[in-house]
């Protein structure tokens, strides 16, 4: 089966890179992208550059590869933009996708560029895994591309947490990771909250999550 990948780049705040534990995601748990990744029937991992800036190699691309998905904010869109661009240089078969919050506001710009393929501007559990199986096309909900030069806007859909699956933390290589994480900072600087372990944080991660 074909791979695919969702990629966090690390957000810039203030003009400083927020990696480790500085980032957003290390603390709270990506569930966001985590359930797009969760709910498709592709193999799909989410790599977070916060965590792990070296796990991807922008010049040598598997060519099982094909679909590769960015969770743009408004910290990391420069970045995005770069990393697409390498992309279309060393990996030009590769479908590029971007989504996230940033996405949702500025989806009519962001179109316009050339290193993008599609936008998700809403949820994108069912974009992505209907988007991956049957390519782009106008009964997908919630995405934008264009099609010989026509912009095509989709009707937008909302999901239904009743049906979705739960994040799988084994698509997330940085895993451990983040575990040391938590547990250094609950133990050596008193960040952790009384009576919640790791299961827990992963759990509260979930509860905040929606909209994410």
């Amino acid at each position: 089966m074909d791979k695919s990948l969702i990629i966090i780049p690390a957000d810039y705040f203030r003009g400083e890179l927020q990696t480790g534990w500085a980032s957003l995601w290390a603390e709270w748990l990506p569930i966001g992208p985590l359930s797009v990744a969760s709910n498709s029937s592709h193999n799909t991992m989410v790599i977070d550059e916060a965590i792990t800036p070296d796990y991807i190699d922008y010049n040598n691309f598997s060519d099982d590869i094909e679909d590769i998905g960015f969770w743009v904010s408004i910290g990391n869109y420069q970045t995005v933009l770069e990393r697409s661009r390498l992309i279309r240089e060393s990996a030009p078969w590769v479908r590029i996708g971007w989504g996230g919050p940033y996405c949702h506001i500025m989806w009519k710009k962001m179109i316009e560029r050339p290193e993008v393929d599609w936008i998700c501007y809403g949820y994108g559990e069912e974009a992505w895994e209907r988007v991956l199986k049957e390519g782009l096309n106008k009964d997908i909900p919630n995405i934008v591309y264009t099609e010989e030069g026509e912009l095509i806007v989709t009707h937008q859909k909302l999901r239904d947490l009743r049906t979705l699956k739960k994040p799988n933390f084994d698509l997330l290589p940085d895993l451990e990771i983040r575990k040391k994480y938590f547990m250094e900072e609950e133990e050596h600087c008193g960040v952790g909250i009384p009576g919640v372990d790791y299961e827990g944080w992963q759990i509260l991660s979930m509860i905040s999550a929606d909209g994410c």
